[in-house]
């Protein structure tokens, strides 16, 4: 009879051990389980990336499109009304301003456009430069000082301004967007720009 109650007593003990180990086994597999033996201040497993954003473009980054990247459609615009900020530093005469904007980080490409666009001014408009009826300035609009040409040109690449200005206030600009177009034909590349700022400075 004792012999009888041991083993009954013993198989009861063993059941509910297995019981047990069974139950912690499955609590330990538990989301809940898993939150709390996280290290202190960490994110649960499911919140872990949970409230990231992805970085918005900004003009400045718009700006440094790769080589690779046209620029926008071509179109002349109105100068805006409230955008005397970009307007060159120089007297209140009417003129033409040709403006090449870059970024710090140049490209072999970005650097052709800029001496090729230079070059088709001064072989074709040296009088012009000289007598101070058109200006060149190469731009970069990563400074301080330039990132609001980003804003007056809607900037998102390197790009080619022409523009007018009449008793020191700019009237009108385009973007020459066909210099992503002929960049590797230089004498294609050099015609089209010469032919864009004559229009310009004929309507002096």
């Amino acid at each position: 009879m004792k012999g009888a109650l041991r083993l009954g007593l013993l198989a009861f003990l063993a059941a509910s051990l297995i019981t047990l180990v069974l139950k912690e086994a499955r609590r330990s597999q538990s989301p809940a389980a898993q939150v709390m033996a996280a290290p202190q201040g960490a994110p649960p497993p499911e919140a872990a990336g949970a409230g990231t954003e992805a970085p918005q473009p900004t003009p400045k980054d718009a700006a440094a499109g790769d080589e690779a990247r046209p620029g926008p459609v071509e179109s002349r615009q109105p100068a805006p009304a409230a955008s005397p900020s970009a307007a060159p530093r120089a007297e209140g005469h009417d003129k033409i301003v040709v403006y090449y904007f870059y970024t710090t980080i140049r490209c072999p490409t970005c650097r052709r456009i800029e001496a090729l666009a230079e070059e088709a001014l001064r072989a074709g408009f040296a009088q012009a430069l000289s007598r101070g009826v058109l200006e060149w300035h190469a731009v970069n609009v990563q400074l301080p000082q330039h990132r609001h040409y980003v804003y007056d040109y809607q900037l998102y690449a390197k790009s080619l301004i022409v523009a007018r200005f009449r008793a020191g206030r700019q009237v009108e600009w385009k973007n020459l967007a066909r210099i992503w177009e002929l960049v590797w034909d230089g004498p294609a590349f050099l015609k089209y720009v010469q032919r864009e700022v004559g229009d310009y400075l004929r309507s002096l």
